[in-house]
């Protein structure tokens, strides 16, 4: 069955990650992915790892002491913003993938 939305998914995904902004595209991409369940090969920095697995897992929980430990270790605002935009696409784009394996068999 084909996705009437995949455009528009591969439209977001390109716009968040490949846009111009603080953290590189590469690292931007791989917090997609790795938000969705995927392997990144080191490319997230480590400073980044568990704030982002934190967002994608339990985003409510975030707090001021989580982004201060991620500005600590050199990220700035924006920096910081956009680890949480992708880490929230990529884990929202896991459920909706899990979703549509349920419902309608797609993959």
């Amino acid at each position: 069955m084909n996705d009437p939305y995949a455009l528009e998914r591969r439209a977001l995904v390109n716009a968040v990650t490949q846009g111009a902004g603080h953290l590189s595209p590469e690292v931007r991409t791989a917090i997609v992915d790795r938000a969705r369940g995927q392997a990144t090969d080191g490319v997230v920095p480590a400073a980044l790892v568990g704030f982002v697995d934190r967002v994608a897992e339990d985003a409510p929980e975030i707090g001021d002491a989580d982004v201060d430990a991620v500005k600590a270790a050199g990220f700035d605002e924006e920096a910081v913003f956009e680890a949480i935009v992708a880490a929230a696409l990529g884990a929202s784009l896991a459920r909706l993938e899990a979703v549509d394996v349920l419902l309608m068999g797609r993959g």
